[in-house]
């Protein structure tokens, strides 16, 4: 949060970057995953199958790999059923913070 809000706006926070000719930038909101407020959701049906195969390739960091498809199919279909989606559909959720 902090590479948002203070400091992706704030002149003073990264000097290096005003030499290099970057601005500060605004984000207008962020996304957080596993927040208390589940406000926006991406459906992710059609690319289920890439996300195993991606996050897989994080081979140091998954200690069970044989169970991390199964895994990943099941909070995606219980995301999708929270947010209404018909049975087979996969998602993700979001709570969604503006950062004005």
């Amino acid at each position: 949060m902090c590479a948002v809000y203070p400091d992706a706006r704030n002149p003073f926070a990264h000097p290096e970057l005003l030499e290099d000719g970057l601005e500060p930038w605004t984000a207008s909101e962020v996304w957080l995953m596993a927040g208390p407020t589940v406000d926006v959701h991406v459906e992710t049906t059609d690319m289920i199958d890439r996300k195993v195969k991606a996050l897989l390739c994080h081979a140091s960091q998954i200690s069970n790999p044989d169970a991390m498809d199964q895994l990943l199919r099941q909070w995606g279909a219980a995301n999708a059923a929270s947010v209404g989606l018909p049975e087979g559909a996969f998602a993700e959720v979001f709570q969604r913070i503006e950062t004005g």
